[in-house]
Order: C-alpha cells, then sequence, then structure tokens
C-alpha cells in the first residue's frame, strides 16, 4: 500500500482523500503522479494493487475516503467486485473507473452501483482527471444535499402533521360539546344553566389555549425556516457577548422569580467581543434561559461566561447550567435535532414542539460556533456555546 501524504505537497484550499485501485505498477504510478499535479485542490493518496487490500482499506472506518479511482481489470476481478465490497461496507462515495479497453458494455456494466465517471486511460491527462474529480465530488454532494433535505422535508412534514392534527381536533371536539351543551339548556329552559355555563367556559378555555397552541408552533416553524433561509445572510459586527447576556439575564430575572428559581451569574469582568448580530445571539440566548426556566422546578439556574481556547483560538465560552428534571442519555443526541419530541416530566406546564434548540443550533453555527450539552436525568443539564473572539 501506497499513500502519498500531505508533506510531498503544496497546501492547497482543499484536501481530499483519494483511494486508487490498480493493479498495474506503471498504471498506479501515472495516476498518482497526475493527482500530485493537480491545481484545485490537494490530493491525500492512498494506493493499493490488489481488491484484497482494498477490502482491508475500506473495511477499516476510521480510513477517510472522499473517492475512489478504479482499474476496470484487475487481477482475476473486475472493479464491480470492489463496488461490491464498498455497498457491502455501506461506503457512499463517488467513484471513477478506467480501463485501458474502454467499451460501453463495460461502463453500462457499472452504471447499476452509479459510477460517476468512466475512462479510457489513454485519454486521460492531469487536467482531465481533476475535471472529473471535481465533477464527481460536485455531484455526490449535491446528491447527498437534496437526499438528507428530503429526508428532513419528510419527516419534518409528518411532525408537522402529527403536531397539528392534535390541538385541531380537540378544538373540534370542545367546540361540539359547547354547542351540545347550549342547544340542550336552550331547548330545555330558554336560558343556560349555572353549571353549563360553566362548562361551556371551560370548553371555550380549552379551545382558547389550543389556538394559541398552533399560534406559537406556527410561529415557531417560520422562525425555522426564516433562520435556515438566512445562512449566512445576516449582517454582523463587532458585538459584547457580556453586554448581551446581561440583557438577556435582567429579561428573565422576573420569570425565575416567580418560579423560585435563582438565576445566578458567573461572568468574567473581561469584554468579550465577536462578530455576530446582536438580535440573533440574543434569540439564542434568550431560548437557552427560558428552556432552563421551563423545565427547572426547583433550585437555581447559572450562566457562565469565560474566555478559552478551541484548537490553539480564543472563543467565548458561555455556559447555562440549571437544576432541572434533565435530559435522558438516550436522548442527547437528537437534542438538537428539528421537531424532536422528548417527554419532560415537570411540574409546569410546557408547550414544546422540538424547534427551538433547532433554531438556537442554526444560529449558532452561523457564528462559526458550537453548541454542545451534558446532562444526567433527575439532576439537571449544562448547555455549553462556544464562539470565536475577535
Amino acid at each position: 500500500m501506497t499513500m502519498l501524504t500531505p508533506h510531498n505537497k503544496v497546501h492547497l484550499r482543499e484536501s481530499y482523500n483519494i483511494l486508487v485501485v490498480d493493479d498495474n505498477e506503471i498504471d498506479r504510478a501515472t495516476t498518482c503522479h497526475m493527482l500530485s499535479l493537480g491545481k484545485d485542490a490537494e490530493y491525500v493518496i492512498t494506493a493499493v494493487d490488489s481488491v484484497n487490500k482494498a477490502e482491508a482499506y475500506l473495511a477499516d472506518p476510521k480510513n477517510i475516503i472522499d473517492l475512489a479511482f478504479l482499474d476496470y481489470q484487475l487481477i482475476d476481478k473486475t472493479a464491480e467486485d470492489v463496488l461490491q465490497i464498498m455497498q457491502r461496507y455501506e461506503r457512499d462515495i463517488p467513484v471513477i473507473v478506467a480501463t485501458s479497453f474502454a467499451t460501453k458494455r463495460k461502463e453500462n456494466q457499472l452504471l447499476k452501483y452509479g459510477i460517476y465517471d468512466f475512462w479510457d486511460k489513454n485519454l486521460l491527462n492531469p487536467a482531465s482527471l481533476e475535471h472529473s474529480i471535481r465533477f464527481a465530488l460536485n455531484r455526490h454532494q449535491l446528491s447527498q444535499t437534496r437526499y438528507h433535505s428530503q429526508l428532513l422535508q419528510g419527516e419534518t412534514l409528518a411532525s408537522v402533521i402529527h403536531d397539528l392534527k392534535n390541538p385541531i381536533s380537540t378544538i373540534e371536539s370542545y367546540n361540539k360539546i359547547a354547542k351540545r351543551l347550549v342547544d340542550k339548556s336552550l331547548s330545555a329552559s330558554g336560558d343556560v344553566t349555572d353549571s353549563d355555563s360553566e362548562r361551556v367556559d371551560i370548553c371555550f378555555d380549552t379551545i382558547e389555549k389550543n389556538c394559541q397552541l398552533l399560534q406559537h408552533l406556527v410561529e415557531e416553524i417560520l422562525e425555522l425556516s426564516k433562520s435556515q433561509a438566512e445562512q449566512q445572510s445576516f449582517p454582523k459586527q463587532s458585538v459584547s457577548i457580556n453586554n448581551i447576556l446581561r440583557a438577556c439575564i435582567q429579561n428573565f430575572t422576573p420569570k425565575a422569580q416567580e418560579c423560585n428559581l435563582k438565576l445566578s451569574t458567573n461572568i468574567s469582568d473581561k469584554d468579550f467581543v465577536i462578530q455576530g448580530n446582536k438580535d440573533k445571539l440574543t434569540q439564542v440566548f434568550n431560548n437557552l434561559i427560558s428552556n432552563a426556566i421551563k423545565y427547572t422546578d426547583n433550585g437555581k439556574i447559572t450562566v457562565g461566561l469565560s474566555e478559552q481556547l478551541n484548537k490553539g483560538k480564543p472563543v467565548a465560552h458561555i455556559t447555562l447550567q440549571d437544576t432541572g428534571i434533565g435530559i435522558d442519555a438516550k436522548n442527547l443526541d437528537t437534542i438538537f435535532k428539528p421537531f424532536n419530541h422528548i417527554e419532560h416530566k415537570t411540574q409546569k406546564k410546557v408547550d414544546s414542539h422540538g424547534l427551538g434548540l433547532s433554531i438556537v443550533k442554526n444560529l449558532v453555527e452561523q457564528h462559526e460556533g458550537k453548541i454542545y450539552v451534558v446532562s444526567t436525568k433527575g439532576e439537571g443539564s449544562k448547555f455549553t456555546v462556544e464562539l470565536p473572539l475577535e
């Protein structure tokens, strides 16, 4: 197995890991040489001379492969055998196949595996090879983006329909009950009795609450859609994280006191300035503090701000820790996904559709930041946001 590593080359803007499978030593060396001449990107090449070695490399999940370049005719086997191995190990990567004797039959034989290009080796040169690689990578990325977008849209649509059906069904039921009560009382006595009047009031209160629930859900969906549409488009300027956090804390202090919660801070005196959008960051921290209050029945909520290093670069390290109900470990991986439904056993009535944290993550990432959470069920949660400092 031969590997050409980055120190053999001039570092360029992009880097891709290419697996070359060719049993002909001269052809294999020629392909690697052409890739080393690439102008658009830097190619980290792993070259193997047999299907068995290719399988061993593909079987190890630690081996990152962005694209595979396969010789069609291998010793006692063909590129089709390598493609079948890729399927077996669920390696969804773009593939280019080349052969010294190109025929339409060979190409058609491999099309069912979704190969991106099929070349006659005699026609390959550094420029055409790199163009083919770029074309395959771009098409594959577009295909993946469309797939995940469609998958998310399908899951989201199903969740939206489910969430809309529940309050609508409740509204319809209570509206029918209220109408029957009014009709019964009027037909019996010409007036509505006190008992029926109270039951009618309950019906209309329930209808009103479910209408508010629908409005809240629609607003969250619109906010999520808006945040996704605004990717990298909102204006940014130098803003103080300290000032934004203090304003958010001041805004929620009355609500925390009303819920008998202590809202405390551990904010550094140093002013932390980042390139960001004040309104969007306010939305992030408002959402996190609001959630902490919702899911904490007693105890305290602590907001912290300090400077830390992330991969050698300074970041504003914001933490929000509560003594609330916590999150089950099985839900931590999906907590930031849209319409993530989690059962929250709390004394407060909470209307949530799993959109808030998805929006928060979206906004944090648009500020080139990261958000993560650690939590213990029954003890509380700690959300951490890291944003690059100026």
